[in-house]
C-alpha cells in the first residue's frame, strides 16, 4: 500500500483502530551531528526481524526544547490492519524549557516484528518529513534431506528436499529457515564447495535461522522433530577415515560450522564433530564452531570430538553468543580452550554439559574446559566435569582491561574433577553462587561436595574418552540446592512457549527446570523426580483377528505414552478404491487414537499400502498387573469406489 502524502483522515482512523500488539519504542538522539537521512534497518526486513529506525530533526539545545517544537513526547502506534507505523508526539509540550545546553539531533527507535506485507512509516508532525514504505517478507523454509527421493530437489519440501546442506545454504536469504532431517552432511558436499576442501565449512549468514533434527522423508510426521531420536550430524571427517587421537585428521574441515561475521544466526538441533583446527590463521580456531564475531544462538546441540589449536568445541572471537541445553564433550585443544574459547565476546551458558574436555600443552595455563580471555562468561545451571589438563585449571579466566570489564559469573552449577576448577589471574572478576565446587569457592549458597553423578565417564587405556551419566542420584547433596532467583530468561524459547522473558522452564533433558523445592545444580534436574521406566509389557492393535506391535513414537513429546504402529496391506483389485481407517480403545490405558491409510487411494491390480496407527496420553498404569500383551486399540477399514 503507498498512501502518498499524508492526510488528516488516515492519523484519526489510525487512533480508532489502533491494536497495539506490537512491540515498539523511540528515543531522542544525542549530540549535534544528526542521521543524513531517515532509514530503517534492515532494508528488507522478514516477518521475524525487529527493526530499528533513525533520522535527523533539527538541532535543539535539548530534550525539552526539542518536544516543544514537535508539539510533545514522541510515541509510535502501529495498526496492523492498515500496516502504517505513525510517529507522533503526545501533547502537552512544556512552553517554557531550562537553556541547558545538552543538545539532540534525531529520533532513533525500534518496532517489530512485524506482519507479511507492504508497511509504511510516516510522521504526524507538520515540522518533520517522515515517510518510508517498506515490504516485510515471509520467511522461506528450505528442507533438507539426503533421503529425499526427488526427481527435483529443490528444497520445497521434504520429498524434494535438497540432498546437502551446502545447497540450502547456498540459496537462503536472511531470516529464512533451513530444516534438515536426520542423517549425516559434510562441508564439502554440494553447493559451490570443492569435495576435499579442508577450509569446506557450513557459513552460516546473517538472519539464517537453521534447525536439525526432522524425521524428514518416509516417516509418518516428517515434521516431526527430536534432536535426541533423529540424529543430525555435520561431520568434518571428510573422508571418512579418521582413527584414534590425530591419526588421519590432516584431512579434516577446519571449521565444520562458521558464525557470520556480523548480524545474528541460529543453529539448532545438530551434531557437530570432527572439525580439526589446526592450520594458519584463522583456521587455527574453533574445529567445531567458529564464530568471528556476530551474534549466535545454539540449542539443543552436541559438539564432540573435535580439535583445534585454539577452541576445540566452539570458538568465540568477539561476539554474543547463547548456548543453551547442549553438551560439549570430548574435544581437545592443543593450547587453549579443549571445551569452549571465549575472546572478547559475551558467551552465555545455560543448561550445558561440558565434560571429557582436554587441553594438551597448558603447562602454565590450563583451560581443559573454558578459557575466557579479557571477555565475559556467564554459567547458570551448567554442568563441567572431569575436563583434563596437565596442570588443571578447568576454566581459566584473563583479564586484561580495567576492573569489571571482563569476567566470570557461575550459578546453579557443578564444578567437578578439573584439577582447580576456576583460576583468574583477577578473583575478584569471578563470581560464583549457589554451586557445588570441588575444592570450595567463596560464594553464597556455594557446597564442596560431591555431587553423586548417577555415573561418572573415564578414559580408556588410550586416554579415550568413555561417556558416563551426569545426571545427579537420589542422594545428591545439590539437589533442590540452587537458587531459583538465579535463573536466566529462556532467551531461545526452549519450550517454544513464545514467552522469552520467563524462568528457564526445561532442563537439558527437556524436563521440567523446577521439580523440587527449588532447583537444582547443574544442567539436569535429579533423576528420583523424573518419570520412571514404561512398564514391560507388549502393546498390540488388532485388525480382522490379527494382532500387530506398537512402539513408542519417537517424534512425541517427552512423556506423553504416545505410540505408533503400521502394517503393509497387499490387495488384489480391478478397479480404483479410496481407503479410510478408525481406531477406537480397547483397554483400561485408554487414549485417543487415529488411523490411516497411506496411500489411500490405490488400484487397480496388485498393490501395497501402509496401514499407520497411533495412540496418545496411554494411561499405562491402569493395565493389569503382570500383563505381558494388552490390545489396547482395534481397527477398522472401510473401502470406496473411486470412479
Amino acid at each position: 500500500m503507498n498512501m502518498g502524502k499524508t492526510t488528516i483522515g488516515v492519523p484519526l482512523l489510525l487512533f480508532l483502530t489502533w491494536s497495539g500488539v506490537q512491540a515498539a519504542s523511540v528515543s531522542w538522539i544525542p549530540g549535534e551531528t544528526p542521521p543524513k537521512q531517515w532509514t530503517i534497518d534492515p532494508v528488507n526486513p522478514s516477518t521475524s526481524d525487529v527493526i530499528t529506525f533513525s533520522g535527523p530533526t533539527d538541532v535543539y539545545s535539548n530534550v525539552c526544547a526539542a518536544e516543544s517544537a514537535m508539539g510533545g513526547t514522541p510515541q509510535l502506534i502501529i495498526d496492523e490492519g492498515s500496516r502504517v507505523i505513525l510517529l507522533w508526539f503526545r501533547p502537552p509540550a512544556s512552553p517554557i524549557c531550562p537553556q541547558d545546553w545538552d543538545p539532540v539531533a534525531g529520533l532513533q527507535g525500534e518496532f517489530g516484528p512485524l506482519g507479511p506485507g507492504e508497511w509504511l512509516l510516516i510522521s504526524l508532525s507538520k515540522v518533520l518529513d517522515l515517510e518510508i514504505t517498506f515490504t516485510v517478507q515471509d520467511a522461506v523454509a528450505h528442507y533438507v534431506d539426503g533421503d529425499a527421493p526427488g526427481p527435483l530437489h529443490n528444497g520445497k519440501s521434504w520429498a524434494a528436499a535438497f540432498r546437502t546442506l551446502q545447497e540450502a545454504l547456498a540459496v537462503a536469504h536472511s531470516s529464512d529457515r533451513i530444516l534438515v532431517a536426520k542423517g549425516v552432511y559434510k562441508p564439502d558436499q554440494g553447493g559451490r564447495v570443492i569435495p576435499g576442501d579442508r577450509e569446506a565449512t557450513f557459513q552460516l549468514a546473517d538472519g539464517l535461522l537453521v534447525m536439525g533434527g526432522f524425521a524428514g522423508y518416509g516417516m509418518p510426521d516428517p515434521d516431526a522433530r527430536d534432536p535426541a531420536v533423529y540424529e543430525t550430524v555435520l561431520d568434518g571427517d571428510l573422508r571418512g577415515n579418521d582413527l584414534f587421537g590425530l591419526l588421519n585428521r590432516d584431512d579434516n574441515s577446519y571449521h565444520v560450522v562458521t558464525g557470520p561475521a556480523g548480524g545474528t544466526a541460529v543453529l539448532d538441533g545438530f551434531h557437530v564433530r570432527f572439525g580439526t583446527a589446526d592450520g594458519p590463521y584463522p583456521h587455527h580456531y574453533g574445529g567445531g564452531l567458529y564464530n568471528p564475531g556476530g551474534a549466535m544462538e545454539v540449542a539443543y546441540c552436541t559438539f564432540s570430538g573435535n580439535h583445534a589449536a585454539f577452541g576445540a568445541g566452539i570458538m568465540n572471537r568477539g561476539g554474543p553468543i547463547t548456548i543453551a541445553n547442549t553438551q560439549i564433550i570430548d574435544n581437545r585443544a592443543f593450547a587453549f580452550g579443549g571445551g569452549l574459547y571465549n575472546y572478547e565476546g559475551h558467551t552465555a551458558l545455560h543448561n550445558v554439559r561440558i565434560v571429557g574436555n582436554t587441553a594438551d600443552y597448558t603447562e602454565t595455563i590450563g583451560s581443559a574446559a573454558i578459557y575466557n580471555l579479557n571477555g565475559n562468561l556467564t554459567a547458570v545451571n551448567a554442568t563441567i566435569a572431569d575436563n583434563l589438563s596437565p596442570i588443571g585449571r578447568a576454566i581459566v579466566h584473563l583479564g586484561w582491561g580495567p576492573p569489571g570489564s571482563s569476567g566470570v559469573e557461575v550459578a546453579n552449577s557443578i564444578l567437578f574433577n578439573g584439577g582447580d576448577e576456576l583460576w583468574s589471574n583477577d578473583l575478584g572478576a569471578v563470581e560464583v553462587a549457589y554451586s557445588a565446587v570441588e575444592g570450595d569457592w567463596p560464594g553464597t549458597g556455594n557446597i564442596a561436595d560431591d555431587p553423586q553423578f548417577a555415573k561418572r565417564g573415564t578414559r580408556g587405556i588410550e586416554g579415550e574418552w568413555i561417556d558416563g551419566d551426569y545426571r545427579l542420584q537420589a542422594t545428591s547433596p545439590a539437589i533442590d540446592a540452587g537458587s531459583d532467583r538465579l535463573l536466566p530468561p529462556d532467551l531461545l524459547d526452549l519450550d517454544e512457549d513464545a514467552d522469552t522473558a520467563e524462568p528457564l522452564p526445561v532442563d537439558l533433558d527437556n524436563e521440567p527446570r523446577i521439580e523440587g523445592t527449588q532447583v537444582d545444580m547443574g544442567a539436569y534436574e535429579q533423576l528420583a523426580k523424573k518419570p520412571g521406566p514404561l512398564p514391560d509389557v507388549d502393546l498390540v492393535f488388532c485388525l480382522d483377528g490379527r494382532c500387530l506391535a506398537l512402539e513408542p513414537d519417537p517424534g512425541a513429546p517427552s512423556g506423553s505414552n504416545t505410540f505408533i504402529g503400521s502394517a503393509l496391506l497387499r490387495v488384489e483389485l480391478n478397479f480404483r478404491v479410496r481407503f479410510s481407517a478408525t481406531a477406537r480403545a480397547t483397554s483400561a490405558a485408554g487414549g485417543t487414537w487415529t488411523a490411516w491409510v497411506d496411500p489411500d487411494t490405490i488400484g487397480p491390480g496388485d498393490v501395497t499400502t501402509t496401514l499407520w496407527v497411533r495412540g496418545e496420553n496411554l494411561d499405562l498404569a491402569a493395565l493389569p498387573a503382570g500383563s505381558q500383551e494388552v490390545q489396547v486399540a482395534a481397527v477398522e477399514l472401510s473401502v470406496v469406489l473411486v470412479p
